[in-house]
């Protein structure tokens, strides 16, 4: 079975660019809410400081790229790890059971 590169770096883009976003406005709303994770985060991406709206943003931004290009190189490296089954053969799992003679 192979995975689909595109649903999983929308997947990834998605899910990473959110909670960026979400732990990032929350920091504004709430300064003692996700510090460290918000420095984390500014550590990771360049131009990124202070929790500021235009640093959420930024910060999304990268996250949404960084979350896409981690979908599609997880994608690439399980599906040239993953053995294909033999063209014009059903892999081995769904062949159906044969009785014995």
């Amino acid at each position: 079975m192979r995975l689909q590169s595109k649903p999983l770096a929308v997947a990834g883009a998605v899910i990473w660019g959110g909670l960026v976003l979400l732990a990032g406005l929350a920091h504004l709303f709430w300064p003692s809410y996700a510090g460290a994770f918000w420095e984390m985060v500014a550590s990771i991406y360049p131009g990124v400081g202070a929790a500021g709206l235009g640093s959420v943003l930024l910060a999304t931004i990268y996250a949404v790229v960084d979350g896409g290009v981690c979908g599609l190189l997880i994608a690439w490296i399980y599906n040239s790890a993953a053995t294909p089954a033999p063209s014009g053969e059903p892999a081995a799992r769904y062949r159906p059971a044969t009785a014995a003679p």
